[in-house]
């Protein structure tokens, strides 16, 4: 009660500014803030004290100091609750939930025209959540093991339940368990041990990048290049990028308006990634998003510097899309030709002054609503149909390049910005073309690469829903990395990097 006085002190002005019921007089958060004041103050003068006293004096400090109509449903609410906890000194969580669900009850009925879309339908969503919380079953045990791990199934008979399910350490789940009932079995396997049983030897050295990357599931499996997911989330539904929901859907959404936002991995999410890769091999280079643009690099590095095993090595490409997947492509071979992991990150640090990224956004509404671009520069785009044309600069963040009118225009002065920033004199040239739900423009301008510039690889790839959330539908862009081929290494030479078999 406590706290919630003080969320809602914090939160009264934005309270007063969505309230249109009864009449949009923008007082409600005012007066639901000073009736959860006067209750706040109550309980402080009650201090320590058993749980039946404890509701009865919300209850009657919310009659009392009840502010406009706002703090008379709450204290009709709170009186239906302390009825409902009635002399218990203690409660279990199915008590509990049917206390909330009276308090709803009582609120219900002193109203003479109940209307939805209030803080009526907060208290019933309030009982019903409760209500399937405390329920005992596999839904509510699926729930509470979902937080813990992954590979969930649950099996449930009238009284037993078998759980199975991948985590980093058991000793929660065996907790929790034992606060539903007694445990019969129970049953832990290392499968990072079991796969070192598996496998002859481990590798030297693999690459992990982030899912921003925008590399194709073929090569990420041809050259073992593990993925750290982020986030995209519509409201309270969250989902893992490319993983828990296809482009066609995503873009489906983009495109009848519904916003989504993004969301970096956790330090946690790192942590059990570096475990993953470290099971594998003996050192990990993990190429990330740039840190210009995302928390990604940070809650890496904030994991590896508590990583008790070490052998993490980190590079911020400075880039996005294929500009990260194109610098961990590079990393992986390297690896393969036996390169030592902390030479690769150099190699990948010096690489990406050596790579760039151009592209193109049909509107910039996306790109400001994410703060990526001023709105003095989005109002110039729009105003007159011109086309941005934009890049990752030194420090990784978008800057403005050119623009131009019309998307007919686009693509030709893409190629004459290519002409300006690619060395005349060049070993290898990479390429990657992605786009957000225009295949087809891709395709003319993968064509128009090759014929142009004679790349030894163009890797054509959709962008994935976290940068496509940014840019929104119909964007595109080129990006490049100029290489000095791969120079094998003998492993009795491994502080030389001699240029013999370069490929």
């Amino acid at each position: 009660m406590l706290a919630a006085a003080q969320w809602v002190g914090a939160s009264r002005d934005e309270l007063n500014r969505i309230n249109v019921f009864p009449v949009p007089d923008g007082d409600t958060g005012t007066n639901f803030w000073l009736t959860m004041r006067s209750i706040a103050e109550a309980l402080h003068r009650l201090g320590d004290a058993p749980l039946p006293e404890v509701s009865r004096t919300a209850a009657q400090a919310a009659v009392m100091g009840s502010r406009g109509n706002s703090g008379m449903m709450l204290s009709h609410f709170l009186c239906g609750f302390d009825e409902g906890i009635g002399a218990r000194f203690r409660i279990r969580a199915q008590e509990l939930a049917v206390a909330i669900r009276r308090g709803f009850e009582r609120l219900y009925a002193s109203l003479e025209h109940p209307v939805e879309g209030t803080i009526l339908t907060v208290c019933r969503e309030a009982a019903a959540g409760a209500e399937v919380a405390a329920a005992p079953g596999s839904a509510e045990a699926r729930s509470a093991v979902h937080e813990l791990g992954g590979s969930l199934i649950v099996l449930r008979t009238a009284d037993l339940l078998r759980v199975h399910v991948h985590l980093n350490d058991p000793a929660p789940l065996f907790t929790l368990a034992e606060s539903w009932g007694e445990v019969l079995t129970r049953k832990a396997e290392d499968m990072r041990e079991q796969h070192r049983l598996l496998s002859a030897e481990t590798k030297p050295v693999t690459v992990v990048c982030d899912s921003s990357c925008d590399l194709p599931d073929e090569l990420l499996d041809r050259h073992g290049i593990g993925l750290v997911a982020l986030q995209l989330m519509y409201g309270d539904e969250v989902f893992q990028d490319r993983v828990g929901l296809d482009n066609q859907e995503f873009f489906r959404r983009l495109r009848a308006g519904l916003v989504a936002t993004t969301s970096q991995p956790t330090v946690a999410t790192f942590t059990e990634a570096y475990e993953h890769a470290r099971a594998m091999a003996d050192e990990v280079v993990v190429v990330l998003l740039s840190g210009a643009l995302s928390g990604t690099y940070a809650n890496a590095e904030a994991a590896r510097r508590t990583f008790a095993a070490g052998g993490i090595h980190l590079v911020d490409s400075r880039s996005a899309s294929l500009g990260v997947g194109l610098l961990a492509l590079r990393g992986a071979e390297l690896a393969e030709a036996g390169w030592p992991a902390a030479d690769i990150a150099a190699e990948l640090t010096r690489g990406r002054g050596q790579s760039g990224l151009f592209f193109t956004v049909d509107t910039l509404d996306n790109l400001i609503r994410s703060g990526r671009v001023s709105r003095v520069k989005g109002w110039l785009g729009s105003l007159l149909d011109f086309k941005p044309i934009l890049a990752l600069d030194a420090e990784g963040l978008v800057s403005p390049v050119d623009r131009v009118r019309g998307r007919a225009a686009l693509l030709p002065k893409v190629l004459a910005l290519l002409d300006e920033a690619l060395p005349q004199r060049r070993a290898r040239l990479r390429m990657g073309v992605v786009h957000a739900d225009c295949a087809n423009t891709a395709r003319d301008v993968r064509d128009a690469l090759h014929r142009r510039y004679h790349p030894f690889e163009i890797v054509v790839s959709p962008i994935t829903a976290v940068l496509a959330a940014h840019t929104g539908p119909d964007a595109w862009g080129v990006i490049w990395q100029v290489e000095d081929g791969i120079p094998s290494r003998d492993p009795g030479e491994a502080g030389n990097k001699s240029r013999s078999g370069l490929l």
